[in-house]
C-alpha cells in the first residue's frame, strides 16, 4: 500500500494506500472508540504514522471524537483538499520527524503535503556517515512543501 501514492479525489484528495488501509483498521478501532469518554490518542511510526493522522481525521469529522494524533517520521498524506479539510477540522496533530529523513519527503510529487506542528529531532549521528549524505543534502535550506 506504500506505493498506491495516486490521490483519491473522491476520498478529500488522499494518498490511495493510507487511506485504505486506515479504513481497514477503522472497523477494529471504532469498537473500543464508542465505549470510550476519554480523549483518543493515535500515535505511529513512518507509514504507521500516516494511519494515525487519518484515523484521526475520521474520528473527528465523522464520530466528533476528541483525538489527537503524534507521528514519527510519517510520510506526506494528501494534497490542497487533504490539506483545507484538516485546517478546517483543527485537527490536533504532532510531526516529530529528523531533517534528513527521507520518508518525511515521500511522496516526493508536488501536490502532497504535511499537516500540523512539524518538530525537527536531532539527526542522529549515523546520518553523518557519507552513505547517508545523497538523502537530502539541501536540507539546511529549508523544508520545502510544507504548509501548517
Amino acid at each position: 500500500n506504500n506505493l498506491k501514492f495516486f490521490k483519491l479525489p473522491e476520498k478529500r484528495d488522499v494518498h490511495e494506500g493510507f487511506y485504505f488501509s486506515a479504513k481497514n483498521l477503522r472497523k477494529y478501532v471504532r469498537r473500543h472508540v464508542s465505549k470510550s469518554t476519554e480523549k483518543i490518542l493515535c500515535i505511529g511510526h513512518s507509514r504507521g504514522g500516516a494511519l494515525a493522522e487519518e484515523i484521526n481525521r475520521y474520528f473527528v469529522k465523522y464520530m466528533e471524537e476528541n483525538s489527537y494524533t503524534i507521528s514519527f517520521g510519517a510520510p506526506k498524506l494528501g494534497g490542497e483538499e487533504y490539506l483545507r479539510e484538516s485546517q478546517d477540522l483543527k485537527l490536533n496533530v504532532d510531526r516529530y520527524e529528523f531533517p534528513r529523513d527521507i520518508i518525511t519527503k515521500l511522496p516526493p510529487f508536488p501536490g502532497y503535503y504535511k499537516y500540523g506542528n512539524i518538530h525537527k529531532l536531532p539527526q542522529p549521528w549515523y546520518f553523518d556517515f557519507p552513505i547517508f549524505k545523497h538523502i537530502h543534502l539541501n536540507y539546511q535550506k529549508g523544508i520545502k512543501n510544507i504548509r501548517r
